[in-house]
């Protein structure tokens, strides 16, 4: 549940696409392309605040079926990788995920992208205390 909800909102930051997501054993890595500057800050200051590893890299597929190996904006590929479980049990501390989907949730609250009902079930549902 959380990793669905992460995802959609996610994808209401101004000019961000979840471009691959990829979840192992060991963690969930999400694949993004963004180009809104003031999306991109929120999310690498609300990943380096969390401990999580935020990578930028370059799309070379992409750019092989451009036949050139000059990078532009939409070739960068920001790969944001959380460790563990996805989500916790009742009554748990959130994992790295859910506390993504805790600031995503008041980001877009401010914002007026999120109403106010739907924000307050999204933190009960982050913070493991929400009817799933």
């Amino acid at each position: 549940m959380a990793l669905r909800e992460v995802s959609r909102l996610v994808e209401l930051l101004t000019g961000v696409t979840l471009t691959r997501l990829q979840c192992s054993p060991r963690g969930t890595c999400l694949d993004l392309s963004v180009s809104d500057p003031q999306s991109l800050a929120w999310l690498a200051h609300d990943m380096c605040a969390n401990d999580v590893r935020f990578l930028a890299t370059v799309d070379w597929c992409r750019l092989s079926c451009r036949g050139t190996l000059r990078a532009e904006p939409g070739d960068i590929v920001y790969q944001a990788e959380f460790p563990g479980p996805r989500e916790a049990g009742p009554g748990e501390s959130p994992t790295a995920l859910q506390i993504l989907g805790i600031g995503l949730t008041h980001e877009l609250r401010d914002r007026g992208t999120l109403k106010e009902q739907e924000a307050t079930w999204l933190l009960e549902l982050f913070h493991n205390r929400a009817e799933r």
